[in-house]
Parts: C-alpha cells; structure tokens; sequence
C-alpha cells in the first residue's frame, strides 16, 4: 500500500493545525512544509509533525503528491494553487481565496480544465449548527426571511497567543490582512444561506489604538433576492473586540432564529410555539469542522464531486469583499449580479 504524502505550504498556526490534523488523519503519512525563505523559523511542533522541509515549492513536488494545504499569506495563494493543480494535486486553500479577483482568472479557467478538486478554507462551513440552520431556513422554519444579521469581533493581539500581532498577516495590508479578507467567514455565512447578493454598501476604517495598516472595523449591508422577495443582510467584522463574538441572527415574518457560536447554541423563536434549542454533538470540538474540510477534500478526490467550499464558491465571497472594499471606498453602492460557475469538483 503507499503512503500518503501531503503538502503544506506555510508555518504559522494555521499551517501548524492542518498539520496537526493530517498526522491524526493519516498517521504514517509522509508530510512535507514548504515554509518562505524569507520567512519565520519552522517551529518545533512543525518540525515534530513532518518528514520534509523546503524552501521551494518545486523542490517539494519532485516526488509525488497526494495532497496539499495552502496555508501562507493570501498574496501567495494562486501563484501555489497554480503550481499545485497544474499537477493534478487536490488542493485546500485557506481563506481568502486572494487578494483580488481579477488574480483568479487563470486559476478558475485552470481548474475548469483539470479534474481537480479544490477547496477554500472556509471552515465554518462544516459546523454542524450552520448545517441545521440552512436546512431549516429552507424548510421555511422561520417564514418568509426579512433580514439577516452576521457579527464577529475579537481582539487581534488574543488571536495568536504567543505572537507579535504586529507581525502578523491580519496587520499587514502587504500580506493580505485586515478586517474584510481576514474575517470574510461571515461574509462567505450570509452568502451561503442568501445567495449571491445584488448590492453592496459600507463602511472600512482603521479607528482602533491596534498597530496595524489596515482596516480594523467594517460594516456591510447586502441586498439580496430570495424567493423572489427582497431581503437585507448586515455584516458586522472588527479586530478589536474585548470580550470575542461571533453569532448570526435571522428574522423572518414568521418567526426569528440565532446561531451563537460561542455558546454553541442555534435558537428558533418562533411566533407561536416555544423555542426550539438546538445544540451540537456530544464529544463536539472546534477542531472537528477543520477535520471536516480535510475529509471533504479527500472525498471529493475519490468520488468526483464538489466540495462544500469549491473554488466557485470561494470567489463568489470574495467578490463581495472586493465589492465591499471598493464602496467603502468611494461611498457608493456597488451592483453585484451572478453566481460563478464552471467550477472544477
């Protein structure tokens, strides 16, 4: 039988948890980190968890691959997805997808050529609570929906324990970061249970004390179209917050629904009848939807379909965030229409 060898490009917390997660996965796998030459010091979990270190990408893919994990800085996202699906590798790309969209275009037309699958890193995809919410929204659990209402803040210098939060991706406009990119979860959520909006307005700004160059708050409103009627989401993403939040609310003419991720609770309120709770599995840990996406992943590669997160959908997110930076921007309202598609599986 051969032993599977997988790919990680990158050697922060992120890269260090799919590591994590393929050795308990795969524990005689061959893993491999590739880390930037210009980049930090490979630590010493890393260091436990592979068999290989590169500096080069290239290098690494001399023997063949099975798997990889795109785990740098969102600059260096397609320039390795290129690489990697260019050799028909199944890919993870942590979230954002990229900086801009106009960068996906050989990546997208790439994809549609190769029978490869590709998954972008929205992890939050896979909790079991946001599994049970789309479900029952499209049931009709709450009536017609009116608004929807995402929220998350936390304080940048908790994120990385053991860290210079200055240093960091999410401080640096230069690697990607900042409150729309690093927090676009929420905006992938809405559009997920939404769809597509067809208009963008907000807010960006840096009005912290946080040492960073990019934007530590915003404030977005999509227009969307469900069945048929108008419906409003609002957005919520700040890097300050003291004490962490993270919950999506729903209203809807018959009824309201809340999804608290830190309580791990998801609320029907319906107008008439008591609430139902819902809560999520026994033995449920954060880590198990970062498992989730890893699976998914394989499963795609062995059975041909689309992951839950594809490519499509990863760029369909980040054009909002696009969208959204630019009316911050200008002070307009951006018009958005369409979904992407020709997605690879």
């Amino acid at each position: 039988m051969t032993v599977m060898r997988a790919i990680v490009t990158g050697t922060g917390s992120i890269a260090t948890r799919h590591l994590r997660n393929l050795r308990q996965l795969f524990p005689a796998a061959i893993l491999v980190v590739v880390s930037r030459p210009q980049g930090k010091g490979i630590s010493a979990e890393i260091q436990s968890l592979v068999s290989e270190q590169y500096t080069d990408l290239a290098a690494a893919l001399k023997v063949p691959v099975d798997l990889a994990v795109i785990a740098t800085p969102a600059p260096f996202h397609v320039e390795q997805a290129m690489t990697l699906v260019g050799q028909g590798i199944p890919t993870l790309i942590e979230k954002p997808l990229a900086v801009t969209v106009a960068e996906c275009d050989q990546l997208l037309a790439l994809c549609r050529r190769n029978d490869v699958p590709l998954l972008v890193g929205y992890c939050l995809r896979y909790h079991p609570l946001v599994a049970i919410l789309q479900e029952r929204l499209a049931a009709g659990a709450i009536g017609r929906l009116y608004n929807m209402r995402a929220e998350v803040g936390q304080y940048l210098p908790n994120w990385r324990p053991g860290t210079d939060y200055r240093s960091g991706v999410t401080a640096q406009r230069a690697l990607g970061g900042g409150a729309l990119l690093e927090l676009s979860h929420e905006i992938d959520l809405v559009r997920s249970l939404l769809g597509m909006p067809h208009a963008v307005t907000a807010v960006a700004a840096r009005i912290s004390e946080l040492e960073i160059d990019v934007e530590d708050i915003a404030e977005i409103i999509l227009r969307h179209r469900v069945a048929g009627q108008e419906a409003l989401a609002s957005i919520h993403l700040d890097l300050f917050r003291r004490v962490p939040r993270r919950r999506i609310t729903v209203d809807g003419d018959g009824g309201s629904a809340e999804l608290d991720f830190g309580r791990a609770t998801l609320t029907f309120n319906p107008v008439a009848g008591a609430p139902v709770v819902h809560g999520v599995p026994d033995g449920f840990a954060i880590n198990d939807i970062y498992l989730a996406e890893l699976q998914d992943l394989i499963a795609c590669s062995k059975f041909g379909r689309q992951p839950l997160a594809s490519l499509a959908e990863g760029l369909a997110t980040l054009r909002i965030v696009e969208a959204s930076a630019q009316a911050a921007h200008s002070g307009k309202t951006i018009s958005l229409s369409g979904e992407v598609s020709g997605d690879c599986p």
